[in-house]
């Protein structure tokens, strides 16, 4: 899963969200890429609600066991080594822990899987999944609380802890003719990047998912006579006969949402295979063969003599980038079929119709090879387990997954493919599955997904936006691959992947190959003098004034990418000017995973800007994040930011309470939108009061209208605008800690105060002459489509609650203060004042030295942010910021309302962790708006789900 509005946007993100990984897994589907149809496709305010990039703090445990010291022992020979020990009996009694990304069904297969070798060892493996797995694992790993055993979902995570010397080589205990026993010599290849000392092997193989297919309607195609291609030119060959009988060979769609274009990236990874050497793929991959070279250009090239003949594919080129990517099957199943030949994963089969029968209605065959000197190259991504202790218990259960019988439960249950030379065909209990590995024993080489091993900012970002730019039309084909070269970052650039050759190891015949994976730089942090603390006068900023700090450097990180970032940087080029500090700043849209991996490699930035402070709050409970308070007195601070604020930034760290950073911009959400010159024409006052609201409400339903635009779709983050409402119910129906209780999970959802919130957004909701389409209505329309009813004329709905940020999805033209404006979400309890649910930017310290605290207490002042407020695109959170520096009226206008806020809380979601804020708590108010569950079992399920507290 190749895997957010300001960070997704997606996204993951996720997620990746998400996938990374990037949205929630299919069946058997690469953890990291393709999200299912729910992929994460909102374009919402940072963090918030997008998908793989919710950042969640990390919950689990720490394990059990402290890596012991353990004597040295031989390399595995396969006999005498660790697996033979453990099955001995000699570590029976012993734990070893285990992380990793299934969750769910496939925990369960995974268990099951295990289970047997559990009962024959004594050894106990105990596995913690979680959906924000990227997140959580650097988070663990820097506390030094890493799991015995990782799974990665690619490698190119594990090869940054290899490079840190987290990882324990797989050669200095199970040695290398044991291993290429046991696969094909693509695999180590893939395993073996670069560690702390020298080329090693990261891990080894479990698991993996098969891309190189192409999915057919088998009862149709034998009919019409039909022949399965077994070169290229055979399927362009048929894909003409296909039109000459007067239909459309190709089913292709490359729409995902936030992740459109990432089925194109995996045919040019496939085409890339099929046309040039595996060492150019590697390049490319490693950003040292360029994306305008003649190799890529010529795969391109090969893919749009099929996509840009609009005789070969449905829809047309014109359609290509308008279907949903799990509906682009759909042509295939019907009667008769209007297309004939779909490229895709084996995750495809859980998109197909209810009841299609494998070998009857669908079935697949190997994309053909191109030039026959490449031979028959199979795309892949998979699950590498990594150890991060080198106990003698950890190394057998190692050795146990370089095993068939390791993943022989899970090819039984379905569900997964085996990329160990012993697996046997009758293990499969899925047809489709069994075909696939029969596919894979005659390939002569692999890859694994070449835009998961990219940096974020190409495989999950420019390299999809060019090839849906390509593929649209809205860029030639020279442009895309020149943009998608401009935005490879220098610094990841750093070589392919050593292979089996650097380890001494000669190629087997037929070659060997390499992996890409990702590469770190690192830089040493100057330890500086602390001064005293910075109080209105005569502190950092100050002496930064002053120039005491001129020619100084600090390094900055966040998720400000593309016009977000110029405007940042505009906003800080004065400031920069007049006290001679470079601010060197970084913008990924990989925010949350690159910064976890910097981190853990004592590579952070010098200060980092935190979407959300749930993951701030993790690295200062570990010790990494300057305290605030240790450079700005608390009665300075004061008088820059409400209390409110102060509070969100006030977490627990290593020794204690602490501040963790300074607000710098945010969003507001607890608004109203309405349509205000037919809202003025109809004679409608804004309300004051909750009761006001909906007193407006019945009397537009007494005017023959609907009052509100309500929609909960949103792909893989269906249901987070109901969790918007509840937040904003909550803060105004209980008190403040009782909300922060609740974000805790301190406060359950069963609970009165929440279910109560629950109900007073349902007497709107669930009133049918209360909201455009009724409550059935609600989860079938997508969140950026539901105020378009306000637009219409006249109009068909009047009310729409969402933060600053939607104004982007509304037509283009509507002008602000005539066909709309917004109002204050109105307070429900008088006693809980006029609160206001928020999202925004925390910028915390990771260096001490004094021209970091000189920046973060310029970022203190609204002057560090008023050159973004004039441009348009931020809200500011300080006191001393002015309503005459906003350049665009809306948020001037929503600036003003804030001034009139008693209190302001974080969006609640984002803080929860990960499998509640974006997971149960999004499905739960899902399942209950859309009726398929009530309240009550909403609500406890979503308590159930709550990790420990």
């Amino acid at each position: 899963m190749k895997r957010n509005l300001w960070l997704l946007l997606a996204m993951l993100t996720a997620v990746i969200v998400v996938i990374s990984a990037c949205a929630p897994a299919p069946p058997a589907e690469e953890p990291a890429k393709e999200a299912p149809a729910q992929e994460a496709a909102a374009t919402e305010e940072p963090a918030a609600e997008a998908p793989a990039e919710e950042a969640a703090a990390a919950t689990e445990a720490p394990a059990a066991e402290a890596p012991a010291a353990e004597e040295e022992a031989m390399a595995s020979t396969g006999e005498g080594g660790y697996l033979d020990r453990a099955l001995a009996g000699e570590f029976s009694g012993t734990t070893v822990s285990m992380m990793g990304p299934f969750t769910d069904e496939d925990e369960v297969k995974f268990n099951n899987a295990i289970a047997d070798f559990e009962e024959k060892t004594g050894i106990d493996i105990q596995y913690t999944g979680t959906k924000e797995f990227e997140a959580t694992i650097s988070v663990r790993v820097d506390a030094g609380d890493a799991p015995d055993i990782v799974d990665f979902p690619q490698p190119g995570l594990a090869a940054n802890f290899a490079k840190t010397g987290d990882i324990v080589d797989v050669l200095s205990f199970i040695d290398v003719d044991t291993l290429r026993q046991r696969y094909d010599d693509s695999w180590l290849d893939m395993a073996v990047v670069n560690g702390a000392d020298g080329p090693m092997m990261a891990g080894v193989w479990h698991r993996f998912n098969g891309k190189s297919l192409v999915w057919y309607p088998k009862d149709d195609f034998d009919a019409a006579g039909y022949e399965i291609p077994k070169t290229w030119d055979e399927m362009l060959e048929l894909t003409q006969t296909i039109a000459d009988d007067g239909d459309t060979a190709w089913c292709v769609g490359i729409e995902s949402g936030a992740a459109t274009g990432w089925p194109a990236t995996d045919w040019m990874e496939e085409v890339m295979l099929r046309t040039t050497s595996l060492d150019n793929y590697d390049a490319w991959v490693a950003g040292e063969l360029p994306f305008s070279s003649p190799e890529v250009k010529n795969a391109a090239e090969k893919i749009g003599d099929i996509w840009f003949n609009d005789e070969y594919v449905l829809g047309g080129r014109a359609g290509i980038v308008s279907t949903f990517f799990g509906d682009a099957p759909n042509g295939m199943f019907e009667d008769p079929p209007r297309c004939w030949l779909h490229k895709q994963g084996n995750f495809i089969t859980s998109f197909f119709p209810a009841g299609a029968k494998a070998g009857v209605d669908y079935d697949f065959f190997y994309l053909p090879p191109i030039d026959e000197q490449y031979g028959k190259p199979f795309l892949v991504a998979g699950d590498l387990m990594a150890a991060f202790s080198d106990r003698d218990e950890t190394k057998a259960v190692m050795e146990f997954f370089s095993t068939g019988e390791s993943v022989k439960g899970w090819l039984q249950a379905g569900g997964a493919l085996s990329p160990h030379k012993d697996a046997q065909l009758d293990w499969y209990g899925d047809d489709v599955e069994r075909g696939i590995a029969a596919l894979v024993q005659e390939a002569t080489s692999f890859r694994f997904d070449g835009s998961d091993l990219m940096p974020g900012e190409v495989g999950a970002g420019s390299f999809w936006k060019g090839m849906t730019d390509w593929v649209s039309g809205s860029a030639d084909l020279d442009t895309a691959l020149k943009e998608i070269d401009a935005s490879w970052p220098e610094s990841a650039k750093t070589g392919p992947s050593p292979t089996l050759q650097d380890l001494g190891v000669a190629p087997a015949e037929g070659g060997a190959d390499t992996a890409s994976g990702e590469a770190m730089a690192t830089e040493e942090a100057a330890a500086e003098e602390a001064a005293m603390p910075a109080g209105s006068e005569g502190g950092y900023l100050d002496r930064a004034l002053a120039g005491e700090f001129s020619g100084t450097t600090v390094s900055m990180m966040g998720p400000f990418t593309d016009e977000d970032e110029v405007k940042f940087n505009n906003a800080i080029a004065d400031f920069e000017e007049k006290t001679g500090i470079d601010i060197q700043y970084t913008g990924t849209k990989e925010f949350e995973a690159t910064i976890s991996v910097r981190v853990d490699a004592g590579d952070a930035p010098d200060i980092v800007d935190f979407p959300q402070p749930g993951l701030a709050a993790n690295f200062a409970k570990t010790g990494d994040i300057v305290d605030v308070l240790s450079f700005i007195d608390e009665a300075t601070l004061k008088q820059r930011y409400d209390d409110s604020w102060l509070q969100m930034a006030t977490v627990e760290g290593a020794d204690g309470p602490m501040m963790a950073g300074v607000w710098h911009r945010f969003n507001g959400k607890s608004l109203v939108w309405y349509p205000k010159d037919d809202f003025d024409a109809a004679g409608y006052e804004i309300p004051k009061t909750w009761d006001e609201m909906l007193e407006l409400t019945q009397t537009i339903a007494d005017d023959g209208d609907t009052a509100w635009c309500v929609g909960i779709e949103s792909g893989a983050a269906t249901g987070w605008p109901a969790t918007d409402w509840m937040e904003e119910v909550m803060l105004r129906t209980t008190s403040l800690d009782n909300y922060d209780a609740w974000v805790r999970g301190e406060l359950p959802f069963s609970s009165p105060e929440v279910k109560n919130a629950a109900e007073k957004i349902a007497d709107i909701w669930f009133n049918d002459e209360y909201v455009l389409g009724g409550r059935a209505g609600i989860v079938s329309t997508f969140f950026g489509d539901a105020p378009n009813g306000m637009f219409e004329d006249p109009p068909r709905c009047w009310l729409h609650k969402q933060g600053n940020f939607i104004t982007s999805f509304f037509p283009a033209g509507a002008k602000a203060g005539v066909d709309y404006d917004f109002f204050y979400l109105p307070p429900i309890d008088e006693q809980y004042g006029k609160p206001f649910l928020v999202a925004g930017d925390l910028m915390a310290a990771f260096a001490d030295r004094d021209e970091v605290k000189a920046v973060m207490e310029f970022f203190s002042t609204g002057e560090s942010v008023k050159g973004w407020l004039q441009a348009g695109g931020a809200l500011s959170p300080h006191k001393d910021a002015q309503l005459d520096w906003y350049g665009d009226d809306v948020e001037r206008g929503i600036a003003q309302l804030v001034q009139e806020a008693t209190a302001f809380r974080f969006d609640g979601s984002d803080l929860m962790p990960g499998e509640v804020g974006a997971g149960s708590f999004w499905k739960g108010m899902t399942d209950w708006v859309s009726g398929s569950a009530d309240l009550d079992t909403a609500l406890k399920e979503i308590d159930a789900s709550w990790p420990s507290k």
